[in-house]
């Protein structure tokens, strides 16, 4: 920077206001002193913003663990009934937007969470984009974006289904920057080896029966509340193949 007095003087510096730095540092140099040491003062001041940035992230990061750890599981205790393309009706277990909130809301706030919601709709579409941005006290902050289709098709008003589509993107954006699942209500005290997923052997098992009783296998994977067979807990295995048993047997 030039010599010791621009040296000492950014050191006395280092801890003022962007405004302070630089007016103590045109009132103390003046001239080409203080450009240079002006110049300076920019360049730490954005390592300390990158500085901060890092604390903040570590932060951030140290409490969602902890969070996590803490958190207990989210319980579906809502229903809904479902009419499949068949004409077949079934009920729906989830947990709703209220569930979700009184679950994580204690194990967030008291580590510095916060949260908001943002939408964007696309009416030529008919979705509706919505992001859940979850807040920490330190500064850093990271989101989650669904986008929901709008059911103009049903029975409910306007308003009605964009505020159901709207609802609907706030429990999964909010779901999705957790990292959180819900689970059956019924889990509580269920052996541990009955939360596993099922075996090789037992997919392959259940595939061949679907494949004798003529089932659809998606329709089967729905009924199942499960994204694909090998999802299927071990607590569920037996359930599965009564229910493909019975098909056979029709």
């Amino acid at each position: 920077m030039g010599n010791d007095k621009d040296d000492q003087a950014l050191v006395a510096l280092g801890d003022q206001s962007i405004a302070g730095m630089l007016g103590a540092a045109v009132e103390r140099l003046g001239g080409d002193g203080a450009a240079s040491v002006a110049d300076a003062i920019g360049k730490l001041v954005e390592l300390r913003r990158q500085e901060e940035d890092r604390h903040a992230r570590r932060a951030f990061f140290a409490d969602f663990a902890d969070f996590r750890a803490a958190c207990p599981q989210v319980k579906r205790t809502s229903t809904a009934e479902m009419v499949l393309k068949s004409g077949a009706r079934r009920t729906q277990h989830y947990a709703d937007l209220a569930e979700f909130e009184s679950t994580v809301r204690p194990h967030l706030y008291s580590r510095g969470f916060s949260w908001r919601w943002d939408s964007v709709p696309d009416l030529e579409h008919g979705t509706v984009a919505v992001t859940c941005t979850l807040m920490h006290a330190a500064g850093h902050s990271e989101s989650a974006t669904a986008l929901v289709p709008v059911d103009s098709g049903s029975i409910m008003n306007v308003t009605q289904y964009q505020g159901a589509a709207y609802t609907y993107g706030q429990r999964y954006s909010l779901a999705q920057v957790l990292g959180l699942v819900a689970t059956d209500d019924d889990t509580d005290g269920v052996p541990p080896e009955k939360l596993e997923p099922i075996t090789a052997d037992e997919v392959t098992n259940l595939r061949q029966m679907l494949e004798m009783s003529g089932a659809d296998e998606k329709k089967f994977l729905v009924w199942a509340r499960v994204p694909s067979l090998d999802k299927i807990r071990a607590g569920d295995y037996e359930r599965c193949v009564t229910a493909l048993q019975r098909r056979l047997g029709q």
